[in-house]
């Protein structure tokens, strides 16, 4: 399984690397059985320049051969709900699709 990480307006700590890291884990633990995943992690934030203060959006895209591509987006105040949102999402479609 191969994972790429793609960041935009976003620059990410020691801590975020690691929780990115120890998320992105979890999908691994999913898909034991698929040997050929690519799975595309997007992190961004929009900027709002009149409350100076954006939203953070994550959209992870699992590509499994022989099945179909499933995507799930997840929005949050910071990074770390973001990506929580989103992985809620994947495994719930996980869990939908045989």
């Amino acid at each position: 399984m191969k994972i790429i990480y793609f960041l935009k307006n976003l620059r990410l700590s020691q801590a975020g690397i690691s929780f990115v890291k120890r998320q992105t884990a979890k999908i691994r633990r999913l898909l034991k059985k698929e040997k050929e995943a690519l799975v595309e992690v997007e992190l961004a934030k929009d900027k709002e320049i009149k409350a100076k203060e954006g939203t953070y959006k994550t959209k992870i895209i699992l590509d499994l051969p022989k099945k179909s591509l499933i995507v799930a987006k997840g929005v949050g105040k910071n990074l770390f709900q973001a990506l929580n949102d989103g992985l809620k999402k994947l495994k719930r479609q996980l869990r939908r699709k045989p």
